[in-house]
């Protein structure tokens, strides 16, 4: 089938089944989302409610990775399971994931620097290895969220994961306090758009197969 076979009102929906579908390439992570959200609210929880082990903080360090791993590979073997396509480039979106990687790496610099100044001067005061993936986990955040956090919902939940992964293998936690409604808006927020964006995607999907498949005359 090519497009002059076609009559304008098909070239129309394919355009907008193009359109819709692109978007699961990057800007629309679905049941990632969900997973996200999930992870956030469960992890922050787990936290704040136990005596953490050594193993426990291995494991809240793992979790920005797990999260990642899964949403990527539902976006590829799922969300994109016809075939990849990219979207074409959205100007706005693309200066705010700028402005927000670059926001990232301003605060992220400012902290490295921070305990970089406090060792030189103060020194370490116990073990050095919790300092170090901390200052790790805090240096990677910008690199992160340019290649794995491009829309808000991913954004918001990867910082606060890996956030939360750099205080907890630095030998902190976060307790329950002022915090907690935000952490409960944003797990919500992004499981409630997760959801919608997978019905959308299950309702375009239905569209794509119904659609005749036509031989190349």
């Amino acid at each position: 089938m090519n497009a002059a076979s076609l009559a304008p009102p098909d070239v129309d929906e394919l355009r907008d089944l193009t359109r819709q579908y692109a978007r699961f390439h990057r800007h629309a992570a679905g049941l990632g989302n969900v997973i996200g959200g999930a992870l956030a609210l469960g992890s922050y929880l787990a936290g704040a409610l136990l005596t953490l082990a050594p193993w426990h903080r291995v494991v809240f360090a793992l979790v920005p990775l797990a999260w990642i791993l899964a949403k990527e590979g539902l976006r590829r073997r799922f969300y994109q399971r016809y075939g990849q396509v990219r979207p074409l480039p959205d100007p706005t979106e693309q200066r705010w994931h700028w402005f927000r990687t670059g926001f990232v790496a301003l605060t992220s610099l400012g902290v490295v620097g921070f305990v970089a100044w406090r060792v030189l001067t103060v020194g370490i005061p116990g073990p050095a290895l919790p300092v170090v993936t901390y200052v790790l986990f805090v240096a990677a955040m910008p690199l992160l969220v340019w290649h794995t956090m491009r829309t808000v919902e991913e954004f918001v939940v990867g910082v606060f994961l890996v956030c939360q992964a750099a205080v907890v293998s630095a030998g902190g936690h976060y307790a329950f306090g002022v915090a907690t409604a935000w952490v409960l808006l944003v797990a919500i927020g992004a499981v409630l758009a997760g959801i919608d964006q997978h019905r959308r995607f299950v309702r375009l999907a239905n569209r794509l197969e119904r659609r005749p498949r036509k031989a190349n005359p």
